[in-house]
């Protein structure tokens, strides 16, 4: 009895020590398993995904006012109206923007804003997500848009110390993780297969 329950305890132990060391490795790596940034260059058209608006916003006008793209492309349903709504205020002319507020997801944000690509005749287009969403993001649009050439522009990301205090943070980076997994089940397509190989994904990250 007395070794049953020792060896119930050393395998709840050995979990637990599993998980904790999966989390610890997981929010010290995030930026790395997580995130491509690539270098910013002349485009047609810069998407933005809906999600942590002000941040993804942000970045927009960054690019936007270094002149990289004459037009941006907002998808996401309900947050799209806060994002066109930063721009705006923060001088943004209404004709440059373009949006797709129907999509609820990283896949149906690329799947709804291809056709809107095409008509514009896009070649080129800057992806601004999250830091954290920004390899996820830029797989999936390469999964649906071959055709078209992707540069990953994604917020800035911020210290691991940071990320274990703030708990909406950390919550958002290992979720990613689920995701990542979920997005493999679900599509076939695993975000993080190229660069646990040692492969970089859609050119050279910076």
């Amino acid at each position: 009895m007395i070794r049953l329950w020792l060896l119930s305890v050393f395998s709840t132990l050995t979990v637990v020590t599993l998980v904790v060391v999966l989390l610890w490795v997981g929010l010290n790596s995030a930026d790395r398993l997580l995130m491509v940034r690539q270098k910013p260059c002349n485009a047609d058209v810069i998407v933005v995904l809906g999600g942590e608006s002000k941040t993804r916003a942000a970045k927009v006008i960054e690019l936007y006012r270094q002149g990289y793209a004459p037009r941006i492309l907002v998808t996401g349903r309900n947050e799209e109206t806060l994002i066109v709504h930063y721009l705006t205020a923060n001088g943004v002319p209404e004709y440059a923007m373009l949006r797709e507020p129907f999509a609820t997801s990283t896949y149906e944000n690329a799947v709804f804003t291809l056709p809107m690509l095409q008509r514009l005749n896009a070649k080129k287009v800057l992806l601004v997500t999250s830091w954290y969403h920004s390899r996820r993001a830029l797989k999936i649009f390469q999964s649906i848009s071959e055709k078209v050439e992707l540069v990953s522009t994604p917020t800035d990301t911020v210290a691991v110390a940071s990320i274990i205090r703030d708990k909406q943070l950390r919550n958002f980076v290992l979720i990613e993780y689920v995701k990542n997994v979920g997005y493999w089940i679900k599509y076939g397509v695993f975000p993080l297969h190229n660069h646990l190989w040692g492969i970089c994904p859609n050119g050279k990250e910076i």
